[in-house]
């Protein structure tokens, strides 16, 4: 369930967020952030910081 104001509390609620944005098309957020490494990659390491 969505709210107005979303809080993110970890990487792992960005992440979801944006799969939800971008309908988990990850390659069109790709070229959208102009990201050198894809984004599910550095989603993926920020949870292993938490």
């Amino acid at each position: 369930m969505l709210s107005a104001t979303p809080v993110n509390n970890r990487f792992n609620d960005l992440r979801n967020q944006l799969a939800l944005a971008y309908e988990g098309d990850s390659d069109s957020l790709n070229k959208k952030l102009r990201t050198q490494k894809d984004i599910d990659e550095i989603l993926a390491r920020t949870n292993n910081l938490q």
